[in-house]
């Protein structure tokens, strides 16, 4: 490569790679601090004073829950020594029983077992895992940090084995803390009585959702590029022509709409930062800036919904019953709902509009069953499912943005349920 060409990439591709550096970390935002030494402050805690504990963080999908814990760990690197301490990761989605999760702490915990040791009674084997950790005293020679994403699917399992016994391991040994990670603001009621008399009641509430607002403030931390020379060696011009070019982006009305739809798809900051780093891989001596086209080409590409194409090869009345349950689910704040109600939204809708057919009540109820196998609906929980069909409670898993896309890409959609979907609620 000719010199004159190889000064001329040399920015690129350092601005590529400081870029990367930076949306790769795993810096929590500013206003995630408070909560951040907290949670740092428990589990150094647990470490260096052998103190057992147990808190729930709580928050809405992308708020920082994962991150901030994440962060909290990766200080504690820094603050003790790695020797002193193990960390246990299990997620609701994955572990969906309590062996499941047994043999995974184990493989974590690194334990090798004399295999007549082993019971069938999990309490006994984890009690078993702990006490192989112990140095002869009443406490633990390796604290041990359990981190549980999804808390809330645990409390789902048979008779709650898995909490019931990491709550009481804390109450009643030294060194091990339990922190939960979950959505639900309820959370707690989920719990049976055994399991909440023994935990702890510490919460961190996270209810701030990640807005417009925040996410055009992240785009510009992490794409403007620092004005410390020591870290960096781009040269100043390059430099304040690429800022002006990031502060513009984030004033453009078509850079706004992207990154809004790309918030209402993913409302993790882990996700933006994917969306942000395959813009950053784009950059080379021929595309040596980011642009709008670039953000909305990107875009497209990433944001194929596939609940969007799995709505388009329903039948128009299982996209009737969908377009209830948006509404349904809009005027009432997201509350669960049955299939009665339901049928009675379709009813009304169907009986207004005499292009519609009416359909009978147990057409209605396999067209429901058929939603609700596609996994686009979910149960409330396992106690409701004993209840009649047409009674038991269901959370919708979609947002008006998808069932509103999947309605205008509808081939040979009926133009009073397109006018359904779109318009003021009924």
């Amino acid at each position: 490569m000719p010199s004159h060409q190889k000064n001329k990439s040399a920015p690129v591709h350092l601005c590529r790679r400081l870029l990367k550096e930076k949306i790769s970390s795993l810096r929590v935002m500013d206003d995630l601090d408070s909560e951040l030494s907290q949670v740092s402050f428990l589990m150094e805690r647990t470490v260096n004073a052998s103190e057992s504990d147990s808190v729930l963080i709580i928050g809405p999908p992308g708020c920082g829950k994962t991150m901030l814990v994440k962060e909290a760990l990766q200080n504690l690197k820094t603050t003790c020594d790695k020797d002193k301490y193990i960390s246990v990761q299990l997620n609701g989605l994955i572990h969906t029983d309590d062996n499941l999760a047994l043999r995974d702490i184990i493989h974590q915990m690194n334990v090798v077992f004399d295999g007549t040791k082993v019971t069938s009674n999990f309490s006994e084997n984890l009690q078993l895992l702990l006490h192989s950790l112990r140095n002869g005293e009443d406490k633990i020679s390796k604290a041990v940090i359990f981190v549980l994403e999804e808390f809330h699917l645990f409390c789902a399992h048979r008779n709650q084995t898995l909490l019931y016994n990491l709550f009481d391991t804390v109450q009643s040994t030294r060194g091990v803390c339990v922190i939960g990670l979950t959505s639900r603001l309820d959370v707690a009621e989920m719990l049976e009585k055994r399991v909440k008399s023994r935990y702890s009641h510490r919460q961190i509430l996270l209810l701030q959702p990640a807005t417009i607002e925040k996410r055009m403030q992240l785009f510009k931390e992490l794409l403007i590029l620092p004005n410390d020379r020591s870290r960096n060696s781009i040269d100043s011009a390059y430099r304040d022509k690429w800022n002006k070019n990031i502060e513009s982006l984030a004033k453009d009305n078509r850079v706004i709409r992207c990154v809004q739809r790309q918030l209402e798809l993913d409302g993790s900051e882990s996700g933006f930062r994917v969306f942000l780093m395959l813009l950053v891989c784009q950059l080379d001596v021929d595309c040596p800036s980011i642009t709008s086209d670039a953000i909305h080409n990107t875009h497209n590409k990433i944001s194929n919904d596939d609940k969007i194409t799995l709505l388009e090869g329903l039948s128009v009345l299982e996209i009737c019953l969908i377009i209830a349950m948006s509404h349904q689910n809009e005027i009432y704040d997201g509350d669960p709902f049955n299939f009665e109600m339901i049928a009675n939204r379709y009813m009304k809708f169907a009986s207004q509009n005499s292009s519609i057919q009416i359909m009978q009540r147990p057409v209605l109820l396999k067209a429901f069953e058929r939603i609700k196998h596609l996994e686009l609906i979910s149960p409330v929980s396992s106690a409701g499912r004993n209840s009649h069909k047409e009674f038991q409670l269901f959370n919708f898993l979609l947002t008006k943005e998808q069932v509103t896309a999947a309605v205008n890409r509808y081939s040979g959609m009926p133009t009073d349920v397109t006018q359904w979907a779109s318009s003021s609620l009924m």
